[in-house]
């Protein structure tokens, strides 16, 4: 075949044609083999290249060849924009790519936080089970007090209907163990009053000299007194015993 026929140069173009069509898709595809596609572009190049340079040398053999030629060189420079084309479609491809890239690492670190954050609430609310079953024991523990109390009051009403013997001077020391415990919810304690003896003690508690609350405790059973203040002074006293003198802390 003699270099520079018209069907070299619709052979030389197709080969244009077909190497543009298949640097776009490559690009758009493998965005690894853009380097490959570059030396093929520049092969093109080069070919396109020589083959307006064989056409100009046979401009002087035929005026239809100058014609055909033109025409192959116009559609060459079409294919050359075309490709050029492709390759900002594939920059911008892989500009996409990257945000693309970004955007799922950030999502992973949110994930990860929200996760984290998941297992925060988990924990608090594990904490709050448990304080709420803190409370439905005390607040079991107080129902039985009441009832205590209320016989207690009972008691006392039915004590303050018969004269009562004259209290024994108090010789013996009060046979308590006390200890305070700062509550979950609040700045408020509970003292836990332990009877230390075998028999039922009745006691009268008063803190900072307010009202006096009086309970039974069995032997070596405890009981307990809430909403007691930082600091605050507390008086257990019992008839026959000395009286018990405590610091909130």
């Amino acid at each position: 075949m003699h270099a520079g026929s018209p069907f070299a140069i619709r052979a030389t173009v197709f080969l244009l044609a077909v190497v543009a069509i298949v640097l776009a898709f490559v690009v758009f595809r493998e965005k690894s083999q853009l380097s490959d596609t570059r030396a093929q572009l520049s092969q093109a190049t080069a070919d396109a290249t020589q083959a307006r340079a064989d056409a100009d040398k046979n401009k002087t053999d035929a005026t239809g060849l100058q014609t055909q030629l033109a025409a192959v060189t116009a559609h060459a420079t079409d294919l050359q924009q075309q490709l050029a084309t492709a390759q900002g479609q594939g920059t911008d491809f892989q500009s996409q790519l990257a945000k693309a890239h970004a955007a799922q690492t950030d999502m992973r670190s949110q994930l990860q936080a929200a996760k984290g954050q998941v297992a925060g609430l988990q924990s608090e609310v594990s904490r709050s089970n448990d304080g709420m079953a803190d409370v439905r024991k005390q607040l079991d523990q107080a129902n039985t007090r009441a009832t205590d109390l209320q016989a207690q009051i009972d008691k006392a009403k039915s004590d303050a209907a018969t004269p009562q013997p004259a209290a024994v001077v108090a010789t013996r020391s009060l046979p308590i163990s006390s200890t305070f415990e700062k509550s979950i919810f609040g700045s408020k304690y509970t003292m836990h009053v332990t009877n230390q003896g075998s028999d039922p003690l009745s006691i009268n508690v008063t803190a900072n000299g307010g009202p006096v609350k009086s309970a039974t405790i069995k032997g070596g059973a405890t009981m307990d007194f809430k909403d007691l203040a930082s600091g605050a002074s507390i008086v257990v006293s019992s008839d026959g015993f000395e009286t018990a003198k405590l610091t909130v802390k």
